[in-house]
């Protein structure tokens, strides 16, 4: 009971905030608003980046009187006919403009869906995008907030996780607390990509972003953990802003 009424607690205050809530590195302009090579705009909050074969990186927007306009990383994998999601946007509006990306013009059904973590820029768009046939992974604390949302099958992450996706293992691990109590990266092996989320800062960013729930004291730890886990990770996408190398682990420190 103690964990639902802080697991509780935590969903009410993603709710007071709302779309105050954001992590990793926010630093932003009207910039990054422009389209860069390969990318295309859904809309004018979502841009698609494809970054590898069968893996696109989805941006989603909060333009915030307080913060400015504020990007936020997701991931989607395609296996086969099939396409797992991590993260799922600010809001239902563009959780609903990534699945329509996803199951009319890349033709694929959604199988699994990852949260990071708990905050609203990762679960913003969850109810549009989960469906009772997708098997939703995330933190047990992350998992509390799922009775509101369409899902049936859930995998938590304690420690550490894997299952198939077609011929892909995927990981997703648990370092401790960190930016939350909650948060997680998960491991496609195939493209050697990890998706750090919020625990890694951008290679443009100099600020942690919302600190809130963070432990300061053991998200050194974390980051130490992640990398001797994946030291062989091409790409790592943090929470916002650029995609860096391993680099970004030490920047993150």
């Amino acid at each position: 009971r103690g964990d639902q009424k802080n697991g509780g607690c935590m969903w009410k205050f993603a709710g007071m905030l709302g779309l105050m809530l954001f992590c990793g590195s926010c630093a932003t302009s009207n910039a990054a608003a422009s389209l860069a090579p390969g990318e295309q705009r859904l809309d004018n909050d979502v841009v698609i980046t494809e970054i590898a074969d069968g893996a696109w990186l989805h941006r989603t927007l909060l333009r915030s009187r307080v913060f400015g306009d504020v990007w936020v990383n997701g991931l989607i994998v395609r296996e086969g006919a099939e396409a797992l999601i991590v993260d799922t946007g600010w809001s239902e509006e563009q959780g609903a403009t990534i699945r329509a990306f996803v199951t009319q013009t890349l033709d694929l059904h959604i199988s699994h869906v990852i949260i990071t973590h708990s905050h609203v820029d990762r679960v913003g768009g969850a109810k549009n995008v989960l469906a009772p046939d997708v098997l939703l992974i995330a933190h047990p604390q992350t998992l509390i907030g799922v009775g509101k949302w369409p899902v049936e099958d859930k995998l938590p992450v304690v420690d550490a996780a894997t299952f198939p996706f077609g011929d892909e293992l995927i990981e997703v691990f648990y370092p401790g607390p960190a930016h939350s109590p909650d948060n997680t990266v998960v491991w496609i092996s195939s493209h050697r990509l990890l998706f750090g989320g919020c625990l890694i800062r951008a290679p443009n960013g100099p600020q942690l972003g919302n600190t809130f729930e963070a432990d300061m004291v053991r998200w050194p730890r974390a980051i130490d953990l992640v990398q001797q886990r994946f030291p062989q990770a091409r790409l790592v996408i943090p929470g916002h802003g650029d995609v860096g190398g391993v680099e970004l682990f030490a920047h993150s420190q």
